[in-house]
């Protein structure tokens, strides 16, 4: 466990009072703040850091990034080898914490795997939500098909059909076609 980080000699940014305010301290014990005070803090063993009144500030978040696609065109990944996917990842999550970001949420494409990776000390970067599979718009950046491919592989309801584990369970989809499609398992 690392130890308490004092910061001192700042100027606070807290939007709620409109302007950069000096002469406080701020204790950070296991990456949390546990407290903003005009007074000298007493605390044992802390690494002190003197920011040189420099602007001290609550961390930013961002709703919407992507850290896995480092290329514009997403197809270019499909021939991209992991292993450099999950570096680009890094260089990616570690400049977002760099410009002050301390959560993001990746809208599609990271998996738990990076998630883990920060949580676990093996990738630097900021608290990260992850949405999983990316979900978009038909023909918007997130759908994949070739716009040569007419539907789903289901002409009958565009591959939604159930896929129950037995026949006692529920259909994970209660549509009536599903039940009549060509591709459902039998039971």
């Amino acid at each position: 466990m690392s130890r308490p980080i004092l910061f001192k000699n700042f100027e606070l940014l807290e939007p709620s009072f409109g302007e950069l305010h000096g002469g406080y301290q701020l204790l950070v014990e296991g990456g949390t703040v546990k407290e903003l005070s005009e007074r000298p803090i007493k605390a044992a063993r802390t690494d002190v850091i003197d920011c040189g009144k420099r602007t001290l500030m609550p961390g930013l978040i961002d709703c919407h990034v992507h850290a896995i696609h480092s290329e514009v065109n997403v197809r270019f990944m499909e021939a991209m080898p992991l292993t450099l996917i999950a570096a680009r990842a890094a260089t990616r999550l570690r400049a977002m914490l760099d410009r002050g970001f301390t959560t993001v949420r990746d809208t599609g494409g990271a998996d738990w795997g990076i998630k883990t990776a920060i949580e676990t000390g093996h990738m630097i970067g900021p608290r990260l939500y992850i949405a999983g599979q990316s979900i978009g718009p038909t023909d918007g950046h997130s759908d994949s098909r070739r716009r040569t491919n007419r539907g789903g592989e289901c002409v009958c309801c565009n591959g939604l059909h159930s896929n129950p584990p037995s026949p006692t369970a529920p259909t994970k989809f209660a549509s009536p076609r599903a039940s009549r499609c060509a591709r459902a398992p039998t039971m």
